[in-house]
């Protein structure tokens, strides 16, 4: 791609006189920089060893020396709004199809389609993560993003993925978190999927054509409990009457605690959240600033289950893999 052509899709300034007039790919992780690539730069620390790696440009927000004036130095006035205006131009010559879909939709989309062997692409909220993704995109191809913003900021002319509502027959919530159900001439028998996703899944489902791999929902996040003993030390899944659930998306949270509230009504629930979280307060039984003031406070509650909000599951795991060895009850 030629330095002028970039200059005039980044909206951007040309600093020196570089010697170059090209550059073959364009890269934002530092790691990944070869000899001729463009690099885009958030750290100016990173600069340097993009050069000596053999950049040929710098795409940059700052204000920082030139120090090596063979190459090209673009300054732009938003790094993030560049790096969406080259995605654009690469996009604009493709005739493609774009969705935009929920978050939930977009994880189970993330467990069926194989980037390698589909003509389906998934867009981060980081398009930062996404310029390498873009040199594979053909004609034809599919791309899919939870972010409408983004999504039409780089391919404007897209549709709602979550758009169709699935008669569901025959339903049986063997738990909360499994269940078994048919729709039109499909039966699935004891799913790893919660009620509340069935309509989610069937829209994933019939995009790719009734080829997936359920048992890969075992692997869903969203609303998947972490079974506990009473010393606060994860167990095999089913083999307690505890288990804590958690979400960090607060509009998620919402549904999901409003779900469990009435799917679990006789069991003792107990909602917990971040301070910072803005998640309405009648909602919350008790708000703290860490888990372990959450594991504090449980200390005195006999509970089945613990929904937390503003804390990934990640998070959760780790912390319970770091305090086992002390008894919670």
């Amino acid at each position: 791609m030629r330095i002028s052509s970039i200059i005039e899709v980044v909206e951007g300034e040309l600093k020196n006189s570089p010697s170059i007039s090209f550059v073959y790919k364009i890269k934002t992780h530092i790691n990944k920089v070869h000899e001729g690539d463009l690099f885009i730069a958030k750290n100016e620390e990173d600069i340097p060893i993009a050069i000596k790696k053999g950049a040929f440009g710098i795409i940059y927000d700052f204000e920082i020396d030139i120090i090596d004036k063979e190459i090209a130095w673009i300054q732009v006035a938003n790094i993030n709004y560049a790096i969406s205006k080259l995605i654009r131009f690469k996009l604009s010559n493709q005739d493609l199809k774009a969705f935009y879909c929920n978050k939930i939709t977009f994880e189970l989309l993330t467990l069926f389609v194989k980037y390698n062997d589909e003509k389906i692409k998934l867009i981060s909220n980081n398009l930062d993560d996404e310029i390498e993704l873009m040199e594979s995109i053909e004609n034809f191809d599919t791309i899919i993003c939870q972010d409408k913003e983004i999504l039409n900021n780089i391919y404007p002319n897209n549709k709602n993925f979550n758009h169709t509502q699935y008669a569901v027959k025959n339903l049986v919530e063997h738990s909360l978190f499994e269940t078994t159900f048919s729709c039109g001439k499909n039966y699935f028998s004891r799913l790893k999927l919660p009620s509340l996703y069935i309509n989610h899944f069937l829209e994933v489902y019939a995009f790719l054509n009734n080829e997936v791999d359920t048992n890969r929902l075992k692997k869903l996040r969203s609303f998947k409990p972490l079974f506990i003993d009473k010393y606060f030390k994860m167990i095999e899944y089913g083999n307690s009457d505890k288990f804590i659930l958690s979400q960090i998306d607060e509009s998620i949270a919402v549904f999901e605690i409003n779900h469990l509230k009435n799917k679990y009504k006789y069991a003792k629930t107990y909602i917990f959240s971040k301070k910072t979280s803005k998640i309405d307060k009648s909602m919350v039984d008790y708000f703290v600033n860490t888990l372990h003031d959450m594991k504090e406070l449980l200390v005195n509650i006999k509970f089945n289950a613990i929904y937390v909000v503003g804390f990934s599951q990640e998070e959760i795991e780790h912390f319970i893999t770091k305090n086992n060895t002390k008894s919670l009850l």
